[in-house]
């Protein structure tokens, strides 16, 4: 019997626009939590030396878990929220204080963290540093004078005019979002519905004690609502008179040609079903004001196979996305492009201006299902699952290079943000589908190295000719084939003969 295992996704809803009255809940809310936050930050700082000392697992490791042990437990403290909130506030705040001693270890410039998220102001965490550096370290010797100067040369670095200047620059640049999100760590926490005819999503959200005169009573029943997951086996609507305090706030689900888009079916109808189970949610106000809701979602999956061979990719995803299959010893067992199958994606783009202008002129509400940049996001999901199906029937390992190693004459910054999505969107359906991966692999060099015999390679409008053995190949194939092979590639085998270009030419 083949082993099941669980993958985690995130799912990312958007909150309809609340009234005035739920806004309100929503901002005290969060409000409340942030300043909870910074109460058990200010706590833990005037406790350091005690966390430094206590904070460590066995292994002299800071993490979350072993920093919120020096806190004091739930009961202990008091919190205007719902107690399902309060394990968030500890949470976050125990993974930046780990976070925070973590880094000092490499660099004692690190600033101590604040619960509100500004602009980034380095002097502050500078001059934090300089008044409270430590003249004794932790074996009980003084610093060197050297160390303390650095300090001191930076803090004067980051308050002198210049810095000021590119400071003031950024704040005019970036928007503030004054306030953290509100994390719920357990699914039991919060509850995703759906209407009993699947015509509306709803999220229930326990924000603040029971006592609280700003929350009323919901009354689950009124809207004959499914609960998403359940302690308890099989699904039934919630029982009207069923009351609880807190927010029920309806999710905005994309919809084309009036279905839901995948969204609706791939995490909700699939929790529905059983498939999968909300595992623990963030709410976010973002700078302009909107509320979203991003939920972590446990699948059931079937192990990774072990792979058979390699599946290199290459970065040309405008158009296609080319792609190599290499065996274990490095033998290329098929190579191809995989083209949209369709429409061309010039004249999707056509198609989606077209139908802008025609919404505009019509007064019509235009929404981003109705861009260009939609369509070429359905194309990108068209190819993928065209390449995985080739790397399941093959039993290879996909293989994905570095977004560093993208450099091209134009639209460079294009396509490196088109290949993080590439890559995001394969990711999630390898885990789904069971397929192994492996991203960041080098790509230096890989689109002008021969695959025959290693040697280099012209370009030659689309193709990459060897200018040894006269080998003629389109680049993205051949960028493929030795992105695949990289795989194979172990930098102590190979650093005292001839490196990654030996390697390459070993092939021959």
């Amino acid at each position: 019997m083949t082993k099941q295992k669980q993958a985690f996704l995130t799912c990312s809803f958007r909150l309809r626009e609340p009234t005035a009255k739920k806004k309100a809940i929503l901002d005290f809310s969060f409000q409340e939590y942030t300043q909870q936050v910074q109460k058990l930050l200010d706590y833990a700082y005037q406790r350091l030396d005690l966390i430094r000392l206590n904070g460590s697992n066995e292994k002299g490791i800071y993490t979350a878990d072993t920093i919120r042990d020096c806190f004091p437990s739930n009961t202990d403290c008091q919190m205007p929220l719902a107690s399902a909130l309060k394990d968030g506030v500890f949470l976050d705040a125990s993974s930046m204080i780990a976070g925070y001693l973590e880094a000092q270890k490499g660099n004692p410039l690190t600033g101590w963290p604040t619960a509100g998220i500004f602009v980034e102001d380095g002097r502050l965490d500078a001059l934090a540093t300089l008044g409270s550096i430590e003249l004794l370290g932790e074996a009980g010797a003084y610093r060197p004078l050297d160390e303390i100067e650095a300090t001191e040369k930076h803090v004067d670095w980051l308050c002198s005019l210049s810095t000021e200047k590119e400071l003031a620059s950024a704040v005019r640049r970036k928007a503030r979002a004054p306030v953290r999100p509100l994390t719920f760590t357990r699914g039991r926490d919060f509850d995703l519905l759906l209407t009993s005819d699947l015509s509306a999503a709803y999220i229930y959200l326990p924000l603040l004690p029971n006592k609280n005169d700003m929350v009323e009573p919901v009354d689950f029943g009124q809207k004959n609502l499914l609960k998403l997951w359940s302690n308890d086996p099989g699904l039934s609507p919630i029982q009207a008179g069923k009351k609880r305090n807190g927010l029920l706030l309806p999710l905005e689900l994309g919809k084309r040609g009036g279905v839901f888009h995948w969204q609706f079916h791939k995490f909700l109808m699939a929790m529905l079903d059983g498939n999968a189970t909300p595992k623990s949610a963030k709410i976010i106000q973002n700078a302009n004001g909107r509320y979203y809701i991003n939920v972590s979602i446990a699948f059931d999956v079937t192990a990774p196979y072990e792979p058979q061979g390699y599946m290199g990719l290459s970065d040309n995803v405008l158009f296609s996305l080319a792609y190599a299959v290499v065996g274990k010893a490095g033998e290329v067992l098929a190579a191809n492009r995989a083209e949209y199958e369709g429409e061309s994606i010039a004249s999707l783009k056509i198609e989606a201006r077209k139908r802008v202008s025609k919404k505009q002129a019509a007064g019509q509400m235009v929404s981003y299902l109705d861009y260009k940049r939609k369509a070429q996001e359905e194309v990108l999901h068209v190819l993928i699952n065209h390449i995985l199906d080739t790397a399941e029937k093959h039993q290879v390992a996909i293989v994905m290079m570095d977004s560093d190693s993208i450099f091209r004459k134009s639209n460079t910054k294009k396509i490196k943000a088109i290949w993080a999505k590439a890559e995001q969107v394969i990711i999630y359906k390898c885990k789904l589908r069971g397929i192994p991966y492996r991203t960041s692999v080098f790509g230096a060099k890989a689109h002008n190295i021969c695959m025959r015999c290693g040697g280099d390679c012209s370009i030659d409008k689309f193709e990459a000719v060897c200018t040894s053995c006269g080998g003629r190949l389109p680049v993205d194939v051949t960028k493929s084939i030795n992105i695949a092979r990289r795989v194979l590639y172990k930098k102590s085998e190979w650093e005292k003969h001839g490196g990654y270009r030996e390697f390459h030419r070993s092939f021959k």
